[in-house]
């Protein structure tokens, strides 16, 4: 039995489940395989090639109550992005060494259309080119834990909480 990735009708996340043959769409409460629970944390993966930077957003995120995975470049974070580990958010640096951050965010939107991304950078882009590049929201950077987790509220559309 091959294993199939679909949406749940209830949350529209991606679920993974072993079905034979393949359905669009599947309650996921029915197959108890992604329901929140109060022990369940929100999954988020970012990317970004400096480890310092990795390391403050993975305190403050962990501070939040996220789960988070760091990768440092493109490869990676698409290995991740196919992986059995179900991602609720991708948080990626506009430039990620040689490889393009907004290339990254676009395929992972392909890929896996629930998946909310952000993306950030020392520089800014024009409100047309977010529109056009399938990111949910864009950060400056530097940027305090107070605009993170408000980004982070306004992508995913819930209560973030500490």
């Amino acid at each position: 039995m091959k294993k199939y990735v679909t949406n749940c009708i209830k949350c529209w996340r991606d679920i993974r489940v072993l079905l034979d043959p393949p359905v669009k769409q599947i309650n996921c409460i029915e197959l108890e395989c992604c329901e929140r629970t109060s022990k369940t944390k929100l999954t988020v993966l970012i990317v970004d090639d400096d480890v310092k930077i990795l390391s403050m957003l993975t305190k403050m995120l962990t501070r939040l109550g996220f789960e988070v995975t760091t990768v440092c470049n493109e490869k990676d974070a698409l290995e991740q992005i196919n992986s059995e580990k179900i991602y609720d958010l991708v948080i990626s640096d506009l430039f990620i060494g040689k490889d393009d951050g907004l290339r990254l965010l676009y395929k992972i939107h392909k890929q896996r259309p629930s998946v909310k991304t952000i993306l950030m950078s020392g520089s800014t882009l024009t409100e047309e080119e977010t529109y056009c590049i399938s990111i949910n929201d864009f950060l400056v950077k530097p940027f305090e834990l107070s605009e993170l987790k408000g980004t982070i509220q306004k992508v995913l559309e819930m209560e973030v909480t500490s």
